[in-house]
């Protein structure tokens, strides 16, 4: 799915709602909602890695670790691990998971209703607390240590020699970006290709419905294209109409990941209907999911689903209740057993199956970058690549990602968030 060349051949977008209430949607609309793609990257190391069998972990845990993880638990702790000098992380599963946790939160069921006469003054993403999921704190750091400790193995092991830990000159750089999207071990998701019809029946409804409007990421225009080389179909509210400044400070993401195209459609249309709800779609901006009506060999994305929303107005604790919320439609809609675990290094995992981050393109300092959180993530992780010429170990490449991370102006304990600037 990956460095595919366009068709010539095109297909007649379907035309956009532009009049008649609750429709607000300037003719610019879709060009604004439609990501742009970051300068090209090589395609995943496929000489290097061939579909990793799971489990994704090739290091050794510590027998007198306890990792008793229940992903139907439905305590739900909100606040991520505080920041800290990196020097006192130790890269090892013995850190304090106990520090630096906000675990006095009330359960979803508590959490206010927004509301639009508010008085309360409206969050930056920064100042509110993670999305509430299944998983507890402990278990959540735990989880995401795990993961990223096994992309620092696989990305050493890749670009450096073991034997002497000097750099391979014959492994290009731009090779991060596709380790860190590409789900090598996914064998599943693009294994039964998505019924053509039944996406245009979807892409359909919402032009009928005026709640909605599609259009592929890279094909604009050109659905039939878009579905046999493999896409995003981004999938707009329309029922709101989002200015520039709406998003600013306040533009979070969430991350699914499932087992089967079936799977992230049948969410897709479930989702569509959140645009209209009267509680939380005046902050869910759009959200895109990954499809392709052919056979390939290419492994997906870890991203099937990425949903896109805003923080509301703080309910009196800084809870993220869009976001909760979101992700509650999100564990309802997707039915047992079709939830995939693998997810891109870097996100904070708020369920088995779901990550959060804060969406550069409004969060990341230094003004606004059109890069996706991956690709963000992935150009630092890249550079320390291009100019360390010798590493040791997995864990000394490590500590100079996360001090590359903290350099950015991100915090290295939560590279899924961005430092507050005021």
């Amino acid at each position: 799915m990956f460095n595919k060349k366009k068709s010539k051949k095109k297909q007649k977008a379907p035309a956009r709602p532009t009049q008649g209430p609750p429709v607000q949607a300037p003719a610019n609309q879709v060009a604004w909602n439609r990501t742009v793609p970051a300068p090209a990257f090589d395609g995943p190391a496929h000489d290097f890695i061939q579909r990793r069998p799971t489990p994704r972990i090739p290091v050794e845990i510590p027998a007198d670790i306890e990792f008793d993880v229940d992903f139907d638990l439905e305590r739900d702790l909100s606040s991520d691990a505080d920041g800290g000098p990196i020097d006192e992380f130790t890269l090892g599963l013995d850190a304090d998971f106990d520090t630096g946790f906000d675990t006095d939160v009330a359960p979803v069921e508590t959490v206010p209703q927004i509301t639009t006469t508010t008085t309360r003054p409206t969050l930056t993403s920064a100042r509110a607390r993670s999305p509430r999921g299944s998983l507890d704190d402990e278990t959540r750091v735990k989880l995401d240590y795990l993961r990223d400790l096994d992309f620092f193995h696989t990305l050493w092991e890749y670009f450096y020699d073991p034997r002497t830990g000097e750099i391979r000159p014959d492994r290009n750089p731009k090779r991060v970006y596709g380790l860190m999207s590409a789900d090598l071990t996914d064998q599943t998701y693009l294994a039964t290709p998505i019924d053509p019809a039944e996406v245009q029946e979807f892409v359909d409804l919402g032009v009928q419905s005026t709640v909605y409007f599609c259009a592929p990421q890279e094909y604009e225009g050109d659905l039939e294209t878009a579905l046999i080389l493999g896409d995003y179909l981004h999938v707009m509210n329309t029922v709101v109409f989002f200015k520039e400044a709406d998003l600013h400070r306040r533009m979070r993401r969430l991350v699914v990941n499932v087992r089967s195209q079936q799977t992230a459609l049948l969410l897709a249309k479930k989702l569509s209907l959140v645009f209209a709800d009267g509680e939380i779609g005046a902050n869910f901006v759009k959200f895109k999911v990954l499809l392709q009506s052919t056979k390939t060999d290419d492994p997906p994305k870890y991203d099937k689903l990425v949903l896109y929303y805003l923080v509301g107005d703080d309910p009196g604790d800084r809870s993220d209740v869009v976001g909760s919320r979101l992700l509650a439609k999100v564990r309802d809609g997707v039915p047992p057993g079709e939830g995939e675990m693998n997810m891109s290094p870097f996100y904070s995992r708020v369920a088995y199956f779901v990550g959060w981050a804060e969406e550069p393109k409004h969060n990341m300092p230094g003004g606004p970058t059109d890069d996706s959180f991956t690709q963000s993530r992935a150009r630092i992780v890249q550079s320390v690549i291009e100019n360390t010429p010798v590493v040791g170990t997995p864990k000394e490449l490590a500590v100079k990602v996360y001090q590359a991370i903290e350099n950015a102006g991100l915090p290295w304990k939560s590279p899924h968030r961005h430092e507050d600037p005021s």
